[in-house]
């Protein structure tokens, strides 16, 4: 038990460290025999499904897809097609399915959050682009 609860916190921080990188390649952008970083963020993707245990309120018919979404622009291009093609999670086909705003998203089971949307400016806040910058007191 304590074995599958490591290997479940180690996949899930190589993940992180995964999505985490930075790096301008896009699923199209790659070197024969060499992943592109979308091609291990879509691989990720499919593994995290793997290792959820999803509630048995999650889906009200055996037949339920699993959605994983992406949310914003779509920076996967094919790749996430193709990695989620024919594969299942506990009977449940993968399906991918892009969204422009979040409540379309709600029903995703997995959501990526492209940068086009990691932030979004309002009123109050400043752009995801903009410096946050605190200002020294005043003496």
């Amino acid at each position: 038990m304590v074995a599958a609860s490591r290997h479940r916190l180690l996949v899930l921080c190589l993940g992180g460290t995964l999505l985490a990188a930075g790096g301008g390649a896009r699923g199209d952008e790659t070197a024969k025999g060499v992943l592109s970083e979308y091609q291990i963020k879509a691989a990720y993707l499919y593994y995290f499904t793997t290792f959820v245990d999803w509630p048995s309120e999650t889906y009200s018919r055996t037949a339920e897809t699993v959605v994983v979404g992406v949310l914003g622009e779509d920076p996967f291009g094919a790749v996430l097609d193709e990695t989620l093609r024919g594969k299942s999670v506990n009977s449940r086909r993968l399906v991918v399915k892009r969204f422009a705003n979040i409540k379309d998203a709600r029903d995703s089971q997995v959501l990526f959050i492209s940068n086009s949307r990691r932030c979004a400016s309002t009123s109050t806040s400043p752009p995801c682009s903009a410096p946050i910058s605190r200002s020294a007191p005043s003496s």
